[in-house]
């Protein structure tokens, strides 16, 4: 999966494609985001969880657009940490 820095411009740049897919942040270790074919933008994060052997996606919550959404990847972040 490629690492970005993900910033509000960048998110607002994304764009659906034929199936969904996900960037991870550089910043935040396992912290990315997903983009559905539809264009649906939700914040997960991946790790592993107690009695698992294998890595998780846990969804944080979706990314508004718009007036708040440098508060909304903010709060991502510090959900993930």
């Amino acid at each position: 999966m490629p690492r970005e820095n993900l910033t509000v411009k960048r998110l607002e740049a994304l764009k659906p494609r034929a199936i969904r897919y996900e960037i991870m942040d550089a910043i935040v270790p396992g912290m990315g985001i997903r983009v559905t074919e539809k264009g649906q933008k939700t914040f997960i994060l991946v790790a592993r969880y107690p009695g698992k052997t294998t890595p998780a996606r846990r969804s944080l919550g979706e990314y508004h657009a718009g007036e708040f959404a440098d508060a909304s990847l903010k709060e991502a972040r510090e959900r993930a940490r």
